[in-house]
């Protein structure tokens, strides 16, 4: 795509400047290769008038870019460097003719600062009391024992005397139902097994019952351990 500029006002506003003439190769500038509204020859009769509007050139800025970086930087001073050095570093990379936005009073009061926040002791554990007010839960804590761990404690009978005081109905409460002698069931128990690898056992044996899971397990059951063959 061609770009178009438009020549600013105080120019002939039939001439237009396009940066597809901008390269010529004979060497000539593509502001000496105007092309008006009838094509270039309308620029040849516009004469030597046209080629020095076309000639002249704007006003350029010119940028430092190291000058820009080193202003950039000149707050992020590494800790491994001094501050002497690191000023000598950044002049460096300055022209010699540039002068420096910022001065070296006021760099070295930054650096000061900077050396003094790195002296504060960062990793001190600070307390800081949260008001009850913000909150608004304030737990009260009795730490007196109620009168009835008081007569626990005062009284010299041990646990089987207040166990042989309770009723089988007491105790059965306390149990779940069971008795205290009484074993509770195993899970594991409940599951059927194969009589033959003891594994889950999901069929038995037609004749004597047996538990098999496979008709591998019921082959040799049948060659071995049927009793009704």
């Amino acid at each position: 795509m061609v770009n178009i500029e438009e020549i600013p006002k105080g120019r002939s506003s039939n001439v237009y400047f396009s940066s597809l003439y901008h390269q010529n190769p004979l060497g000539n500038s593509g502001r000496n290769n105007i092309v008006g509204t009838h094509g270039p020859s309308n620029a040849e009769n516009n004469g030597s008038g046209s080629r020095n509007q076309g000639s002249s050139k704007r006003k350029r800025v010119n940028y430092n870019i190291q000058q820009i970086q080193a202003e950039q930087f000149f707050t992020s001073r590494p800790k491994s460097k001094s501050t002497p050095d690191f000023e000598d570093e950044v002049v460096d990379l300055t022209d010699e003719g540039s002068s420096l936005s910022i001065s070296v009073a006021e760099l070295r009061r930054a650096a000061r600062r900077f050396d003094e926040l790195n002296r504060d002791n960062y990793s001190e554990n600070i307390k800081i009391d949260i008001p009850k007010s913000v909150t608004g839960l304030v737990v009260k804590r009795n730490n007196e024992p109620s009168a009835a761990v008081k007569r626990l404690m005062i009284s010299k009978k041990t646990w089987s005397n207040y166990v042989d005081e309770l009723t089988k109905n007491e105790i059965r409460v306390i149990t779940n139902g069971m008795s205290p002698l009484e074993v509770k069931p195993n899970v594991l128990q409940l599951e059927k097994l194969c009589t033959i690898c003891g594994g889950v056992s999901y069929s038995s044996c037609i004749k004597c019952s047996a538990r098999i899971c496979s008709v591998k397990c019921q082959n040799i059951h049948n060659e071995t351990r049927c009793t009704h063959f």
